[in-house]
């Protein structure tokens, strides 16, 4: 199987921090069966117990304008990799590739057949400056990627759902496999 990624946003707009604190709350809560006793669910660069009450206060901290959160699903692909260190992987090298001191959470899913983490990273980096992505950054999180034409047709940006959508459509979810 190979590896996938997949990538939404939600703007900065009025009600944006309540879609968001939701977000958090669905990737936090839907997995009950994965959490471990006496370990927070989510994980950064820097510690694998990180609270929901953390991210939470965290998105406040967020842009009032532009994109408040980018929401990726990370998966390595065989279950055998361990999510955790290919997602702290991925987001280091996305980080370093843009320049940029990104703040990022992440909630590994352990619960359906394929591994994946859910990774929540701030519309703004450590120092104030905007956070983009482009279809390069998602090529370059999916190692030697391409546009999964197989779903929506071919030469379009697709959702796993299988969801056609217009080419050049930045704001949709992004579904890239290698």
């Amino acid at each position: 199987m190979p590896n996938i990624v997949k990538h939404s946003y939600i703007r900065a707009r009025p009600g944006a921090l309540g879609r968001a604190r939701a977000h958090v709350n669905y990737i936090h809560f839907r997995s009950r069966p994965d959490r471990v006793p006496g370990k927070a669910a989510f994980f950064d660069a820097y510690s694998d117990n990180v609270s929901g009450r953390t991210v939470q206060a965290t998105l406040k901290e967020g842009p009032e304008t532009g994109v408040l959160i980018h929401k990726f699903v990370l998966s390595p692909g065989p279950n055998e990799i361990d999510t955790t260190e290919y997602t702290r992987k991925i987001m280091d090298q996305i980080s370093h590739a843009k320049g940029l001191d990104l703040i990022w959470f992440a909630r590994e899913h352990t619960t359906t057949n394929h591994t994946h983490a859910h990774v929540i990273i701030l519309g703004v980096d450590r120092q104030g400056r905007s956070v983009r992505f482009d279809r390069n950054d998602h090529k370059l999180m999916c190692g030697e990627a391409r546009i999964d034409s197989s779903v929506g047709g071919s030469g379009s940006i697709a959702a796993s759902t299988g969801i056609q959508f217009p080419n050049g459509r930045s704001d949709r979810p992004v579904s890239l496999t290698t």
